[in-house]
Protein backbone atom coordinates (compact mmCIF):
# COMPACT_ATOMS: atom_id res chain seq x y z
CA UNK A 1 0.00 0.00 0.00
CA UNK A 2 1.35 3.57 -1.11
CA UNK A 3 1.95 5.74 1.81
CA UNK A 4 0.92 8.25 0.18
CA UNK A 5 -1.52 7.80 -2.36
CA UNK A 6 -3.21 4.49 -1.16
CA UNK A 7 -3.31 2.68 -3.99
CA UNK A 8 -1.71 -1.69 -3.67
CA UNK A 9 1.83 -1.69 -5.00
CA UNK A 10 2.80 -4.74 -6.65
CA UNK A 11 4.76 -7.07 -4.95
CA UNK A 12 7.93 -8.16 -6.48
CA UNK A 13 9.70 -11.48 -6.61
CA UNK A 14 12.45 -12.26 -4.44
CA UNK A 15 15.79 -13.52 -6.06
CA UNK A 16 14.94 -16.66 -4.21
CA UNK A 17 11.26 -17.58 -5.80
CA UNK A 18 13.21 -16.86 -9.04
CA UNK A 19 15.60 -19.11 -8.28
CA UNK A 20 13.33 -22.14 -7.43
CA UNK A 21 10.96 -21.53 -10.42
CA UNK A 22 14.17 -22.13 -12.37
CA UNK A 23 15.51 -25.14 -10.40
CA UNK A 24 11.98 -26.56 -10.77
CA UNK A 25 12.07 -26.07 -14.30
CA UNK A 26 15.51 -27.72 -14.49
CA UNK A 27 14.44 -30.37 -12.57
CA UNK A 28 11.32 -30.47 -14.91
CA UNK A 29 13.61 -31.43 -17.82
CA UNK A 30 15.69 -33.49 -16.30
CA UNK A 31 12.82 -35.83 -15.60
CA UNK A 32 11.23 -35.47 -19.04
CA UNK A 33 14.28 -36.59 -20.32
CA UNK A 34 15.00 -39.31 -18.35
CA UNK A 35 11.41 -40.61 -18.64
CA UNK A 36 12.66 -40.96 -22.61
CA UNK A 37 15.60 -42.76 -21.29
CA UNK A 38 14.14 -44.96 -19.34
CA UNK A 39 11.58 -45.89 -22.34
CA UNK A 40 14.05 -45.94 -24.84
CA UNK A 41 16.54 -48.62 -22.38
CA UNK A 42 14.20 -50.84 -23.05
CA UNK A 43 14.13 -51.20 -26.68
CA UNK A 44 17.69 -50.11 -27.39
CA UNK A 45 21.15 -51.81 -26.33
CA UNK A 46 23.18 -48.96 -26.19
CA UNK A 47 21.27 -46.70 -23.45
CA UNK A 48 21.81 -47.32 -19.72
CA UNK A 49 20.50 -50.32 -18.20
CA UNK A 50 16.91 -50.25 -17.74
CA UNK A 51 17.03 -50.38 -13.60
CA UNK A 52 19.27 -48.03 -13.51
CA UNK A 53 17.13 -45.34 -15.06
CA UNK A 54 13.87 -46.07 -13.97
CA UNK A 55 15.65 -45.16 -10.35
CA UNK A 56 16.89 -42.43 -11.70
CA UNK A 57 13.51 -41.34 -13.00
CA UNK A 58 12.05 -42.23 -9.45
CA UNK A 59 14.33 -40.12 -7.72
CA UNK A 60 13.78 -36.96 -10.24
CA UNK A 61 10.10 -37.49 -9.23
CA UNK A 62 10.80 -37.07 -5.83
CA UNK A 63 12.80 -34.33 -6.03
CA UNK A 64 10.95 -32.25 -8.30
CA UNK A 65 7.62 -32.69 -6.56
CA UNK A 66 9.40 -31.64 -3.46
CA UNK A 67 11.06 -28.44 -5.03
CA UNK A 68 7.31 -27.88 -5.80
CA UNK A 69 6.13 -27.83 -2.59
CA UNK A 70 8.56 -25.83 -0.96
CA UNK A 71 8.10 -23.00 -3.49
CA UNK A 72 4.29 -23.42 -3.09
CA UNK A 73 5.39 -22.86 1.14
CA UNK A 74 7.49 -19.84 0.27
CA UNK A 75 4.94 -18.06 -2.23
CA UNK A 76 2.24 -18.08 0.74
Amino acid sequence: MCYSCGTPVEERETTQTVFGKRFKLFLTVAFGASALLTLASIFVDFTPPFMRCLMLTFILLLIRSSAAQMLDKKRN
